[in-house]
């Protein structure tokens, strides 16, 4: 008898395992309990070396980027982007980032949207600026990355909710 039962568990396995094979390759895996999509982030920086940097990290953690060199570009885009989160140069020529934030905050499409101010200025008064136009958040150059990542994390969980909670309403 004991050796049927070792025979038998591998066939079980086996036989589960081509289940599973045959069910991933005709309907998909199944979903994870908790598998967010993967946000629509917007770079608004003057300075392209910085631009590029922060948008190629971004993009290697998994997040699809936009980015604007200039201001205007970065209002024209987040209308058609639609982005999730907003990183945002304050000190920028022609439009500062904190009038690109009152701006950004009138567009009905990017409600729920995260805008994170990126400034060389770490003073009370440059903080209490970009609070007052709406900035979510603030990060000093340079950046510090971990802080950036978890900023990224709990946006990606506030939208994957906020999607789930409007789904189950309908």
């Amino acid at each position: 008898m004991p050796d049927q039962l070792q025979r038998t568990c591998p066939e079980e396995f086996n036989r589960r395992h081509l289940e599973h094979a045959f069910t991933d390759r005709q309907f998909g895996p199944a979903p994870k309990a908790w598998e967010p999509r993967r946000l629509r982030v917007l770079v608004i920086e003057d300075d392209l070396d910085t631009a590029e940097s922060m948008s190629r990290l971004v993009k290697l953690w998994g997040h699809d980027v936009q980015q604007a060199t200039a201001a205007k570009t970065g209002l024209d885009l987040a209308r058609t982007f639609r982005p999730d989160f907003i990183l945002l140069d304050i000190a920028m020529p022609g439009m500062d980032g904190c009038f690109v934030a009152r701006q950004l905050h009138e567009e009905r499409q990017l409600l729920g949207c995260c805008i994170v101010a990126v400034t060389g200025y770490g003073d009370p008064e440059h903080r209490h600026q970009c609070y007052e136009a709406g900035i979510d958040d603030f990060l000093v150059k340079p950046v510090d990355l971990a802080r950036l990542q978890s900023l990224l994390t709990l946006q990606r969980e506030k939208v994957h909710l906020s999607k789930n909670h409007s789904a189950n309403r309908h």
